[in-house]
Formats: structure tokens, C-alpha cells, sequence
């Protein structure tokens, strides 16, 4: 955000802050306003930033996946888990499971009624190629004798061709048969694998996050049936702006701040993404984090400081409700200074340059020194040289 509309935000707040005073006064007087305004004040100050830039961040797990079922039909079985009540429960949220475990099936008789048929498929498909070989077989002692009897004139054509013509019949149904094994098969092996993907497996081992089924319901083949998150490592994203992208690279260790588990974690930067959000005009930074004991849950804050081997430096800060708009320069700022005459308070515009912003506050470049006494709240709706009313 610039430093513009931080300021043009300000003006609008204490707008709004004077307009309701104005109503809850008495609406629609008209009588003049006060010559002296009423302000805050405040001092111009040191401040010593943080080493490097704090940025925050929340733990996400390192995967989570919807699991669905792939063959349909009625949920006939859940896995059941002992409860802490010694009472069997259906395996749900905050469950933990090994990789490969069967977390549900749906109704498997018509699946293997299925691969059952196909089996049988299969079987006479390989006994026709049996008797196709067979054939084959004779048919080739008939063709190999009827040639050498042609050769030497002792057939006649027409036997000769019913020879080769029974030959090549014999040869055709064996691949005919070979075909009908390989189309068999195909289609035990697909019965096989729809019986097999009746039930749902973790597919590492993991935290149920959400279960969607219920014994008895019937489930399509794409119904989604669990959602789990593997957490053995967790990931850390945040967004940078791109004057910080200079301080990150790929493999750098990174620690990160967890105030939940009150300790610091160490990581190792993953990814950086090359294209900046479009809207906000920021990078994305992926923090990978080994977590072996499942200390660290998603949905966790931490923060980390980027550019730790910078140091900082003390600067001159005021509060950002003091910046306004200088009637000197174009597109410049300024603050009112107070002035003391004669026992009255005066507030002088006075021109600054201003640098980066710390939380509330302001770096002042140029333009103030340390300890001068400023309008921190009222400075929009002042002029130049106006008595003001201080309050505490």
C-alpha cells in the first residue's frame, strides 16, 4: 500500500470522526466553527527496527487429499476403531491410520460375480484354443502329405486345395482363439480391479480429517467418502513483496516462530513462486517442516523474520495519523509542529520526507529531529499558523 493512500485513509477516518461529532452536536447548525481546533500531540521519536521483516504465517499439511470411491454400491463396512470408552467406533475426525489401511467397502457380491464370469470366460476361451491347436495339428500332417503328393503327381488338384484351404482354416482359429483368451482377459483383469477398488486405502499414513459416509448409504463411483492430511512434514506459505525476494533462495533454512507451541521450528524454503499475484502484487514462499512427533498442526500461526543477516538501523518515526498533504510540494507530505507564543499554542505546517512504514508508524527521512512536538490527531482540517487546543 503507498504511503498516499495510507495517509488519504487517515484524512477519511478523521472525516468520518468529525462529521459524527458534528451530528451528535446538533445536526444541521450552521454556527461557525471555533477559531482554535482541538488536536493531539505527540513527539517525534528514535526507533530501532526489527533485524529484517516479520511476516506471518499459518502451518498447512505437506499433503491432503480427498478420497472417493472408484466402484459403487451400498457402504457395507467402516473401519472400527476402539474409543477411549472401550466402545468400537467408526474410524472419523482426528483418527490417525497407517498407510494401506481399508478405511471403507461398499457391497462386493456383484463384483465378484463379476470377475467370477470372467474367470469362466477365460477358461473356455483357453480350452477353444486347445482344440483349435489340435485341429491345427492335423491339418498341418494333412497339408505337409497332400504337398508331397501333389509334388509328384499322385493327387489331384482339387484334393490338394481342400488341404490347403482346411490348413489354413486351422491357422485362422487359433489366432481367433488367442484373440477371444487376450479379450478375456482384458475383462477378468478389469472385474479384478473394480472387486479391488470396492474398498477405499490410505494412501500414506495420516490424520482423517473429514468422513462423508454412513453404513448402508449408497455411494456412486465418485463419491467422496474421507479427506486425510499427511503431516509427517508441514508446510509454511506467506507472501512477499518483491524488494524482499532478494533476501530468499530455494534451500535456504528458515526459522519460524510458533507461538502455540512456544518454541521455533526450523525449516527449509521450497518454493518461490515466479509470477506475483496479479491483485496484491506479491510472491508466494513455501516453507517445507519435518514434524515427526505431530507437534505442529495444521491451522497453527507462527511468524518469521526475513533478511536476518541485515542490521537495523535507528530512524526517526511519527505516528502515521501525523503525515498530511504538503501545500508546498506536489504530491508531498508534511506534519504540523507546535509552536508556543505568548501562552498560546500554534500549529506550522512544516515539510517532510517520509521513508518506510513500521506497524502505526512512519519513517521521517528528512525534516524533523528527534523530540519536537507534533499533532498527531486533527492535522487534515488544520491551516498553517492556526491556534490549537492541545489535549492530553
Amino acid at each position: 500500500m503507498s504511503i498516499t493512500t495510507v495517509v488519504s485513509s487517515y484524512r477519511w477516518c478523521a472525516f468520518l470522526a468529525i462529521w459524527g461529532v458534528t451530528v451528535a452536536s446538533g445536526g444541521c447548525s450552521r454556527t461557525p466553527a471555533p477559531s482554535t481546533q482541538v488536536v493531539n500531540a505527540g513527539t517525534v521519536q528514535q526507533y530501532t527496527p526489527e533485524v529484517g521483516q516479520k511476516f506471518s504465517t499459518s502451518i498447512t499439511p505437506f499433503a491432503q487429499v480427498d478420497l472417493s470411491f472408484k466402484s459403487g454400491g451400498l457402504v457395507e463396512s467402516i473401519l472400527q476403531l476402539k474409543g477411549a470408552d472401550g466402545r468400537t467406533r467408526p474410524v472419523g475426525v482426528g483418527d490417525k491410520v497407517s498407510a494401506g489401511t481399508e478405511l471403507a467397502r461398499v457391497r462386493v457380491t456383484d463384483y465378484e460375480l463379476r470377475a467370477q464370469a470372467a474367470q469362466a470366460a477365460l477358461d473356455q476361451a483357453k480350452a477353444q484354443l486347445a482344440a483349435a491347436q489340435a485341429n491345427q495339428k492335423d491339418a498341418k500332417f494333412n497339408y505337409d502329405r497332400a504337398t508331397n503328393l501333389y509334388q509328384t503327381a499322385s493327387l489331384i488338384k482339387p484334393d490338394y486345395d481342400r488341404a490347403v484351404q482346411q490348413y489354413t482354416s486351422a491357422v485362422a482359429s487359433i489366432q481367433s482363439a488367442q484373440a477371444g483368451i487376450a479379450n478375456a482377459q482384458s475383462d477378468l483383469d478389469a472385474a479384478k480391479l473394480a472387486l479391488h477398488d470396492t474398498a477405499i486405502r490410505a494412501p500414506f499414513p495420516g490424520w482423517i480429517v473429514a468422513r462423508y459416509i454412513e453404513l448402508g448409504m449408497l455411494a456412486g463411483n465418485s463419491t467422496k467418502a474421507f479427506t486425510m492430511a499427511d503431516t509427517r512434514r508441514v508446510k509454511a506459505t506467506f507472501a512477499v513483496p518483491d524488494y524482499t525476494l532478494s533476501d530468499i533462495r530455494l534451500g535456504q533454512r528458515q526459522d519460524l516462530r510458533l507461538d502455540t507451541v512456544r518454541e521455533t521450528v526450523h525449516g527449509t524454503v521450497t518454493a518461490i513462486s515466479q509470477v506475483a499475484d496479479p491483485s496484491s502484487r506479491v510472491f508466494s514462499v513455501e516453507i517445507t517442516i519435518a514434524n515427526p512427533k505431530d507437534t505442529l498442526r495444521p491451522g497453527m500461526i507462527g511468524s518469521l523474520t526475513i533478511g536476518q543477516g541485515q542490521a537495523g538501523l535507528p530512524c526517526l518515526v511519527v505516528p502515521l495519523s501525523a503525515i498530511t498533504s504538503s501545500k508546498n510540494i506536489a504530491n508531498g507530505f508534511a506534519v504540523f509542529l507546535l509552536e508556543e507564543n505568548a501562552g498560546k499554542t500554534y500549529a506550522r505546517s512544516h515539510d517532510v520526507q517520509v521513508g518506510r512504514t513500521y506497524g502505526n508508524s512512519i519513517q521521517v527521512v528528512s525534516g524533523l529531529a528527534e523530540g519536537q512536538r507534533i499533532v498527531v490527531a486533527g492535522g487534515p482540517f488544520l491551516t498553517d499558523g492556526q491556534e490549537v487546543r492541545v489535549t492530553p
